[in-house]
């Protein structure tokens, strides 16, 4: 009776798990009154790039800072959107979320801001949240929140009713377990670039079949 008990529970853990992902990805929020813009690169970039655009032309930045990670530049009819006197900054020297979250703490902290706003993908949001709670130095007087870029007929509560939905939520899923163990075990414990390097090749090829192609 008890591992009949236990498998019942289990698998009933395994649906309910399944039909509220979305749920648990998405922790994005309505825009509201912030310092600093910061259009994360990768996924559908150029719907984050026009959501960053939106936010801005509906007044909802209070200093002159909008940062685009993932890029070195960005095109002249996107400059065109913002004014002159706003402070545009794009790094595409940073190569992953983990990069760029502990990047921005270093922006958030040197200027002295007291809000950032995060533009991308609703279901990518829950790893932006992770990874700004639980990694590099702690700013608790810094009011964070993530703004969903449109992405394909999203629906937290049904995302898996679409195809590229279904597939980002699950690749999301697994990237959040497989930096939480890169981040948060291995590299406490000093085993990060040893296990890295190890499995080089192996790691490249997961990344590879995960990956997207969201266009």
């Amino acid at each position: 009776m008890k591992l009949i008990s236990f498998i019942i529970i289990f698998f009933g853990f395994l649906i309910y798990s399944f039909f509220n992902l979305g749920k648990f990805l998405d922790v994005t929020q309505e825009p509201s009154k912030t310092e600093l813009l910061v259009c994360l690169g990768g996924g559908i970039s150029k719907n984050r790039v026009n959501k960053t655009v939106e936010i801005y032309k509906n007044g909802f930045l209070e200093k002159n800072h909008i940062i685009f990670t993932g890029v070195s530049s960005i095109n002249k009819n996107t400059y065109k959107n913002f004014d002159e006197d706003i402070n545009i900054i794009t790094n595409g020297k940073v190569k992953n979320t983990m990069e760029e979250i502990l990047y921005i703490k270093a922006y958030v902290k040197e200027n002295n801001l007291s809000s950032v706003t995060f533009i991308t993908e609703a279901p990518h949001s829950k790893r932006v949240k992770i990874f700004w709670d639980n990694f590099g130095e702690r700013l608790e007087n810094v009011n964070f929140s993530v703004v969903a870029s449109d992405f394909e007929d999203w629906n937290s509560k049904k995302y898996y009713e679409n195809n590229t939905t279904l597939k980002y939520a699950f690749s999301e899923f697994t990237k959040l377990i497989y930096n939480f163990f890169l981040y948060g075990v291995l590299e406490t414990f000093g085993f990060k670039e040893e296990f890295e390097s190890a499995y080089k090749k192996e790691l490249k090829e997961i990344k590879k079949e995960l990956s997207l192609t969201l266009k």
